[in-house]
């Protein structure tokens, strides 16, 4: 059994405990003391910083690299989150806490890019790019402002938004991820002092492979799982402070 399809068993897993009450995006969010939950957060400001290190002439190549960290902390920060709510609801449910490490979202990095569009001009960094690789694909749809400030540090305005699709023998994947930057602000050591970040995410998950699943999920699931929701982090005003809210 390869890797990804470990994990693709465990998220699963995880999802279908998960998606039972999951009202999805347009829902009211709530403070997360989850440490784990708060600590991708963080993570994910953090990784934001990369953000600042593409460079205009090296093109949609030159920036997948920059892209991959930022979409990989974006799906950390999911799937810990999901990983959160469904071992709240094992243990409503006198069951146990399924876990799941999520999908590694680089595993196109290094293969070929699609550029439909790629332009950094004046700091707006506009890209719509495809990372292919065997039976796995990563869109980038990317419209960032990113401007240096006079005191040190970069600020971070607009929406950056991957999806992620798998096909493979046993399973079907797809991770829709779209993060917002508000007023972000990274100091001079590159890390997170201010504003937001705002992830609305999709999952669906189907194939052969929920037949390896308790026949109590695959009747609750039937074809496929499905999870939806929105993560809000706030930054600041010091470094290393993070509050996070969820729906």
């Amino acid at each position: 059994m390869t890797r990804l399809l470990r994990t693709s068993l465990a998220l699963a897993s995880t999802l279908a405990l998960a998606a039972c009450d999951d009202d999805g995006g347009g829902a009211k969010t709530s403070a997360v003391e989850d440490p784990g939950t708060v600590q991708a957060g963080k993570t994910t400001g953090q990784q934001s910083a990369a953000l600042t290190m593409v460079q205009p002439m090296a093109g949609a190549e030159g920036a997948q690299g920059q892209f991959g960290q930022v979409s990989s902390a974006l799906q950390g920060f999911v799937s810990q989150y999901q990983s959160f709510k469904a071992s709240q609801q094992a243990g409503a449910q006198g069951g146990q806490p399924a876990g799941a490490q999520g999908f590694p979202l680089e595993v196109a990095r290094q293969n070929q890019a699609v550029a439909n569009s790629f332009s950094y001009d004046g700091g707006h960094l506009v890209a719509q790019v495809t990372y292919n690789a065997n039976g796995t694909s990563l869109f980038y749809d990317v419209d960032l402002q990113i401007d240096a400030a006079e005191t040190g540090g970069f600020s971070i305005d607009g929406d950056f938004h991957v999806d992620f699709a798998t096909a493979q023998a046993m399973y079907e994947v797809t991770y829709n991820l779209d993060a917002s930057y508000g007023a972000f602000q990274l100091d001079g050591t590159g890390c997170p002092v201010g504003g937001t970040i705002t992830v609305n995410y999709d999952i669906t998950v189907g194939g052969a492979f929920l037949d390896s699943l308790p026949p109590e999920s695959r009747a609750q699931i039937a074809d496929q799982v499905a999870a939806g929701g929105r993560l809000v982090a706030t930054y600041g005003p010091a470094c290393g402070d993070v509050a996070v809210e969820g729906t």
